[in-house]
C-alpha cells in the first residue's frame, strides 16, 4: 500500500511540474520498473479477489 500511495504521490507532482524527470535512461528504466509492479501488484490482488 505504502509503495502504490508513494507512486500516486509522485504522478501528481510530475504532473503539475514541481517533479522534474531527466530524460536519462536508467531513471526511466526504473520508473518503467516501479509502474510494471505497481500495476503486477493491482492485478494479482483483483484476480485474487475474482477466484476467490
Amino acid at each position: 500500500m505504502f509503495v502504490m500511495r508513494f507512486g500516486i504521490i509522485q504522478i501528481r507532482q510530475y504532473k503539475q511540474g514541481k517533479t522534474k524527470i531527466k530524460k536519462k535512461l536508467p531513471e526511466q528504466i526504473a520508473f518503467l520498473i516501479f509502474f510494471v509492479i505497481i500495476l503486477g501488484l493491482i492485478i494479482y490482488s483483483i484476480n485474487d479477489l475474482i477466484l476467490s
